[in-house]
């Protein structure tokens, strides 16, 4: 068998493969920086709609995220204490933690405080957490808080 051809075909092959490993690698690095970008406006707006789905999310399977998936596993048991790594659990035995999340019970901590911080929950005790006996005790809601906004910061970081 003469292997003349695949033998001169072979190196065409070769950097065929490496051009291609080389624009998966900037492709992937592309991704991770729009998926930096998305977990960034997601903590921006959080607060003020706390229940985006993420983008794999669609259809019926669409669910509540963040600051409105507590408030919704904390009102169907409004009488029990909890700590963040059960509302945790619980809201990820129902599909409500994003899969594509990086750090995904300190997002649910971070929800949970920002609830403390509005009054809609109160602290029992140290890591135990339960539905506000009144509502939001400091007259403010999460939806009236103060959102940044990232035009406010200057171009130079202020320097």
């Amino acid at each position: 068998m003469d292997t003349t051809h695949l033998r001169q075909h072979l190196p065409k092959l070769e950097a065929k493969a490496v051009r291609l490993r080389e624009k998966e690698l900037r492709a992937r690095r592309r991704a991770e920086k729009i998926e930096l970008q998305i977990h960034g406006i997601r903590l921006l707006i959080g607060a003020e709609q706390g229940d985006l789905p993420p983008a794999h999310v669609s259809g019926a399977e669409r669910a509540v995220f963040g600051v409105a998936a507590i408030r919704r596993v904390l009102s169907e048991a409004p009488d029990r204490v909890w700590s963040s790594g059960e509302l945790h659990l619980e809201l990820e035995q129902r599909g409500w933690v994003s899969r594509t999340a990086r750090h995904r019970l300190q997002g649910t901590e971070a929800a949970v405080s920002r609830l403390v911080r509005c009054g809609e929950l109160e602290r029992v005790e140290r890591g135990r957490y339960r539905l506000s006996s009144q509502g939001s005790s400091n007259g403010r809601s999460l939806l009236s808080q103060p959102r940044f906004d990232p035009r406010s910061v200057p171009a130079n970081g202020g320097a």
